[in-house]
Order: structure tokens, then sequence, then C-alpha cells
């Protein structure tokens, strides 16, 4: 480690670009926060931090430096980085290229799996490299080839599926020589349950001129055993497949999938409120406002994403709906109450009885009354109501007083009760103080005691 970070330092001082990639200087420390800002690890010499624009000006910021900078001397490092994080960003600059290229004779059989590998890389992808280049980098790949790990091979996979320039010939001997059998071997162990790198691969597997057979069909059976979830991935591969089964070239039969993908993305609410499955779009604001105006009831509640948020407003929605229902119920039980002019019947005799119908007396004998008359109450008259008021009076006057007698009654015995009780905290009390008095008492002659035992013993020692 201390070896390749001096050899790769070094590199970077030669080439001027240590601004670019290297550590900070100590005027830097001191304006940025070195615990949020980090650099490229020393084990990985393709590591370029491009989260840090701000700070290095990014690869672009390189590459310019490079054109611009006549008397520049590269190393093996410098190489590979640059090259690599070109074809990252995909920047095709040919006098980048070019400049590297007049340096790498002196580098022949020296370069390390990792900038191997980046040179390759970067050649294919960006289009920008000479075929003496790309071959060049091919020879230092075979050399290393047994070094490189699966995730390097896989990469090396999608930038051969970028490549436009070289000839399909080439490609594809490369591809079958070199990048396909690692692919096979090592395809469950990088991709094992990661929809996203699945999906990944079924995208390169397809940018190819000519779909590879072997590995489109293990792409698509790695996707149907995991049951990809996101509905945009879902929809991606339902309008491509389709493509495919509709452009009449592709070597099989596509429409068992196509219904899987069109099935799955139909039975989600959520989806299927906004794309058109069967015509293979989504809905535009219009439709879908048409939509909510005309099926609120059928598809309320079924149309959010279910967050915190839109599930905290359907409780919400839910309770005002709930609210709105219980009144509707209790008016449906309640009789139908008829009104005479601007009088309403049921609301005379609440107000009018209301101050001595808290009274069970009074209650039994006008319920009482009303079942003895022969007309329902709804239909009674203003006369019957003002003479059933009047035959209620005394009752309610008479039950009133008998009540006050209980109530005074009942507050009798109950200050009584009160008074034994009171008496019998205050014996309890004095009881108490007496025996406090009587502990004391005794405590006092204790100590007595112990004092002429003492002064008896200290007669005798003396």
């Amino acid at each position: 480690e201390y070896m390749g970070a001096r050899a790769t330092i070094g590199c970077f001082r030669a080439t001027g670009i240590r601004r670019f990639t290297a550590f900070m200087t100590k005027k830097d420390q001191r304006s940025v926060n070195v615990k949020k800002y980090y650099f490229r690890p020393l084990w990985d010499d393709l590591k370029f931090s491009h989260e840090l624009e701000e700070y290095n000006g990014g690869i672009e910021a390189m590459c310019e430096y490079v054109k611009r900078t006549q008397s520049i001397s590269f190393g093996i490092p410098g190489i590979g980085l640059l090259l690599y994080n070109m074809g990252v960003k995909q920047i095709s600059d040919q006098l980048v290229f070019d400049r590297v290229e007049e340096h790498l004779y002196k580098f022949k059989g020296q370069f390390s799996p990792r900038t191997a590998f980046g040179g390759f890389y970067g050649s294919l992808k960006t289009n920008a490299a000479t075929e003496d280049v790309v071959r060049y980098f091919e020879d230092e790949y075979r050399r290393v080839y047994g070094e490189l790990t699966h995730r390097e091979h896989f990469e090396m996979y999608d930038a051969a599926s970028y490549n436009t320039t070289m000839p399909q010939d080439y490609i594809l001997g490369v591809l079958d020589d070199l990048i396909k059998p690692r692919v096979l071997e090592d395809f469950n162990l990088y991709l094992r349950a990661h929809p996203n790198k699945i999906m990944w691969f079924f995208r390169t597997v397809l940018r190819f001129p000519h779909t590879d057979q072997e590995l489109f069909e293990i792409a698509l059976k790695k996707i149907r055993h995991n049951n990809i979830k996101s509905y945009k991935n879902c929809i991606e591969l339902y309008e491509t497949l389709y493509k495919l089964q509709e452009s009449g070239q592709f070597y099989r039969d596509l429409s068992e999938h196509i219904e899987y993908f069109k099935g799955k993305l139909a039975s989600d609410k959520d989806v299927s409120w906004r794309y058109n499955a069967e015509e293979r779009r989504f809905y535009t604001g219009q439709e879908l406002l048409d939509k909510a105006e005309s099926g609120y009831e059928q598809h309320k509640g079924q149309t959010f994403f279910y967050n915190s948020g839109n599930m905290g407003i359907e409780k919400l929605n839910k309770m005002v709906v709930k609210t709105e229902k219980e009144p509707q119920k209790e008016k449906e039980k309640r009789k139908e109450v008829k009104s005479y002019g601007d009088v309403d019947i049921e609301k005379k005799m609440f107000e009018k009885f209301k101050s001595f119908l808290s009274t069970g007396d009074a209650q039994d004998e006008l319920f009482a009354k009303l079942e003895q008359t022969d007309a329902p109450m709804r239909e009674m008259t203003l006369e019957q109501i003002q003479k059933m008021e009047t035959e209620a009076e005394p009752i309610a006057q008479d039950a009133a007083a008998a009540g006050a007698e209980e109530e005074f009654d009942e507050e009798e015995d109950e200050d009584e009760e009160e008074k034994v009780d009171e008496a019998k905290l205050q014996e309890q009390q004095e009881a108490e103080k007496r025996r406090l008095q009587q502990q004391k008492k005794l405590n006092k002659k204790l100590k007595k005691l112990d004092k002429n035992i003492k002064t008896e013993e200290e007669e005798e020692d003396s």
C-alpha cells in the first residue's frame, strides 16, 4: 500500500493533476471539513470523488487540463483513472486519447489489474479511442484476466454494449472469449435478489445490435423469479417486450411474459388509476380529473401512494364520512314529526316539560296519560297539549316536594354520620398522643439508667 500510494502521488505530481484527485493541502484542510469531504482510497487507483465536483471540478476539469498542458508526463495510475472515469461520465474526447497514446509505449506489460481494466473500459465505452489503443488495452486486460473479479467483467460487458466504432466481429470475439464465460459463471453471485442490478443487466443485453439468446433467457428468468415490484420497472418491461414482439424480428414469442406484466399492472389499483395498460401510456391530467369527478366513491382511498401523509389524509376522510352517516341513521330511527303552521309539536312538548321530566313519578304519570288518549302524540292539537300541561303541573309539584323532603332527611343522616366519624378520629388522635408521651418518659428513664451505670463503672475503674 505504501509503495502504491507513493507511485500514485508521484504520478499526480508529474502530470500536474494532483489537485483534482490527490490529498488536500494543509491550507485546504483548514477551510474544508475533512470528515465530510473524503478522497481517493490508496488501494483503488480508479476511485474519483464525483460527488465533490464543486471542490475538484470533476473529470471534465481534468480533461481540460490534459488538453491545455503541452509538456505533460502520464503515469500508469493517472492513465487508468482518467480513462475509466471518462467512460463512467461518457466523455468522448479524442484529443485526450491522443495525448494518452503518446505515453503508452513506456508502460507495455506494466499495468495493474485495476488500471488495465480502467483503460480497456474507457477506450471501449467512450468511442473516442483508436483501434490501436483498444487493442493495446485488450492485451493488458488479457494479461491480468485471472486477477479480475466478477464486478469488472460485468462492467466490461456494459462498456462493450456502448461501442459503435469497432467491428462487430471484434466485439463479439471479445465477449465470447473474455467476458461472457465469467458473466455466466458469476451471474447469481453479482445479481442475486437485486432488482435494480437485474434491470441494468436486462437493458445491457438489449443494447447490443444482436441480442444474446442465452443471456436474455437468463435475465428474463431472473426477473420473473424475483417478482419485480417497482411499477416503473414493470412498465418498462411491459413496453419493451411489447415492442420486441411487434417488431416481428425477435427470435422467440413473448406473449406469455407480456400478458403476465399486463395483468400485474392492471391488478394494482395505484398503477391502473394512472397508467392505461391497453394503450401503453399514462393518463393525461384532464383524463385523471374527469375520472376523479365521475368515480370518486368508486376509487376513493385506492389511488394514493401509501405513504404516511396520504394514509393520514385517508383516515381523516373516513372519519368525516363516518360522522356524516351517524346523524342519518338517527333520523331514520326517529318518527316523522308533523308541524301545524309554525309550531313543531315535538319541540313544543320538549320545551314545556323539560323542567319536570327528570322526576320519575311525573314522567310515568305523563306517559300514562298519553297512552289513554285516542289520537297519537303527533296528531294532538294545541288545546290538548295545554290541558295535559295543567293536569301534570300539580303532579310535578308534589313529586318535587317529596323529593326535597327525602333530600333533607338524607342530608341529616349524612351530618350525623360525619359527626360520629369526627368523634372517632379525635379519640384515635388522643390515644396516639398518650402513647407518644409514655414512650418519651420511658426513653428518659433508660438514659438515666445508662448514665448511672457508666458512672459506677468509672468509679470502679478508678
